[in-house]
């Protein structure tokens, strides 16, 4: 399950058109190649209208084996001096409950298929943007995560904040 999205106010879309011809063009091309696409226009901000679609996908496909979070919006007036609590709610309710609505709809399949991986786009963006190669290697839990850096071979971690509080 993929969750993209693209928003004029975060000004990487300053021609929604061709952004759209660009998302048809990579559909086209993954069809070609064999690749099975279905769609779906939901609102991530809406728990119900996405659950709906992890269930329609889980009764299509069988399972979820992925799930990557791209969607996401932001408001032309950000600065903190200008941001009003509308703008906040909204920024808010896409970038932080639409990814959490769509986790917690998938979760149960990949769960039940004991097999999955969720990958949110920001580490790698980062990695892609920092110029850095990295490869993922799963931890059993914060602490083993934020520790390993300390002394073995994993030269560094990401993690939550709250998870990595403790530690």
């Amino acid at each position: 399950m993929a969750v993209d999205g693209d928003d004029a106010a975060t000004g990487s879309a300053t021609d929604p058109l061709a952004s759209l011809e660009g998302a048809r063009d990579r559909i086209r091309q993954l069809r070609a190649e064999g690749a099975e696409v279905d769609i779906h226009v939901l609102d991530v901000a809406d728990p119900t209208a996405v659950a709906v679609v992890a269930r329609s996908l889980v009764e299509s496909h069988g399972r979820i084996d992925v799930l990557v979070c791209s969607a996401g919006t932001n408001v032309r007036n950000r600065h903190w001096k200008d941001l009003t609590p509308e703008g906040f709610d909204q920024v808010t309710s896409i970038n932080l409950n639409g990814v959490a609505f769509c986790v917690t709809s998938v979760l149960p399949s990949m769960r039940s298929a004991g097999i999955g991986t969720m990958t949110h786009l920001g580490s790698e963006v980062f990695l892609s943007r920092a110029g850095v190669k990295a490869t993922h290697v799963p931890s059993k839990g914060s602490g083993a995560a934020l520790t390993d850096p300390m002394g073995g071979p994993v030269l560094f971690a990401t993690g939550s904040l709250p998870a990595s509080m403790p530690h």
